[in-house]
């Protein structure tokens, strides 16, 4: 039967009667589950929170400040000694790879994320539940499942109960994610968006626009090198041109929900948000 609904899928007139009905039919199967999520709504209304990007940039910050905030981390920040120094509230996922058993190196970031003391909530997709269940991470981890939608022209709700805007980027779920947890003041670090294309040196080695803590991680560094060999400049900046779409859309939003994003990322490309001095929120008259 599965292999049928592959066969279908390739075919481009059946894939968009099919590919709806398919969608459809899974969301009704886990919308219990999303339903759990109402729980988290606007807990932290009111409040302010940072969430923390890989890019190069980050190491400019003193992270010492953001001691006794509230923290969203991604991807790998988890395998660095600045995710155990801040332990950061929540931590977001949403790339497949990174959950492939068959991928060392992320499977190990997931082992030892889910070996932690204190571990951060975790948001993560849905669709990787029965990853989660069979080495146990969902027994040891706190998860918000999320379910998110291919496409969108305006973001209407964020509500994590339903299928959430869709992403192309993990800061996108983790700004949907502060949002629907009611965080109204919103700080971006680390959120350099710089990796628009593959760039190639004399020697065909690659910049795909880097990590912060990448000078001693170098598997990670190499897998993420050949990983980037296999996307083409086309795809990137389609890919990228999603993102910053998502990104209007969910200021369009915030404004509209009087929910505050700011900028604080020292330098990059990220052009949406209002930009504002990172050190300046640590003065008493803006916390």
């Amino acid at each position: 039967m599965n292999s049928i609904i592959k066969v279908i899928k390739n075919i481009p007139f059946l894939k968009t009667i099919v590919s709806p009905v398919s969608s459809s039919i899974h969301y009704l199967k886990v919308k219990n589950i999303l339903n759990e999520n109402k729980k988290y709504k606007d807990q932290y209304k009111g409040k302010r929170c940072f969430i923390i990007g890989n890019g190069p940039s980050l190491n400019k910050h003193d992270l010492n400040l953001l001691k006794g905030e509230y923290l969203f981390s991604v991807n790998s920040m988890t395998i660095t000694k600045e995710f155990d120094m801040l332990q950061p509230n929540f931590h977001v996922m949403v790339d497949s790879t990174r959950f492939d058993e068959k991928n060392v190196i992320f499977h190990q970031n997931m082992k030892d994320l889910a070996s932690k003391v204190n571990p951060p909530i975790c948001i993560f997709p849905i669709r990787f539940k029965n990853y989660f269940e069979k080495y146990g991470f969902d027994k040891k981890l706190e998860i918000i499942y999320v379910y998110p939608k291919t496409k969108t022209k305006k973001i209407k709700e964020i509500d994590f109960t339903k299928r959430v805007p869709p992403y192309q980027n993990v800061v996108n779920i983790a700004l949907y994610t502060a949002i629907y947890l009611g965080f109204t003041d919103i700080y971006l670090i680390g959120c350099d968006m710089t990796g628009v294309v593959v760039i190639y040196d004399e020697n065909d080695e690659v910049d795909y626009g880097g990590h912060f803590y990448e000078e001693k991680n170098k598997k990670e560094v190499k897998y993420m090198k050949e990983l980037h060999k296999e996307r083409s400049n086309e795809f990137m900046l389609k890919a990228y041109g999603f993102v910053f779409e998502l990104f209007r859309l969910t200021q369009d939003y915030a404004l509209k929900h009087n929910v505050r994003i700011y900028n604080a990322t020292k330098g990059g490309s990220l052009d949406v948000f209002p930009r504002i001095k990172y050190e300046e929120l640590f003065n008493e008259k803006n916390k």
